[in-house]
């Protein structure tokens, strides 16, 4: 029996991706990777175009937010704010440090 935890959700279940990052070549590098795998990506570059686009947008099931935002405050409040609006979003944070569990032993 496969482990339920590492089964990938079907396509459809990411639904559109919302990408926040400021830095466009991450940014772009996000997107692209998520494209390669069937999804539809939308990039924003602040925290204030990510509260718009999840206001507007219903169809955003995923949201990423990646590098500066997703080290401070501006990326927790997206978060709250798009699990408030969107309903089962799944929220990805990437960032440049080693998780805390490690307690940055694999931090360059």
């Amino acid at each position: 029996m496969q482990d339920q935890s590492r089964q990938q959700p079907p396509r459809g279940e990411l639904g559109h991706v919302l990408v926040l990052e400021q830095n466009r070549a991450v940014a772009d590098a996000v997107a692209d990777l998520l494209r390669t795998h069937g999804l539809a990506v939308e990039q924003v570059r602040s925290e204030f175009a990510a509260f718009e686009r999840l206001a507007a947008l219903p169809s955003v099931r995923t949201l990423v937010i990646a590098g500066r935002a997703a080290d401070g405050g501006a990326g927790e409040a997206v978060a709250h704010f798009a699990r408030k609006v969107v309903p089962g979003v799944v929220v990805i944070t990437l960032n440049s440090e080693a998780p805390s569990v490690f307690g940055g032993a694999l931090s360059a």
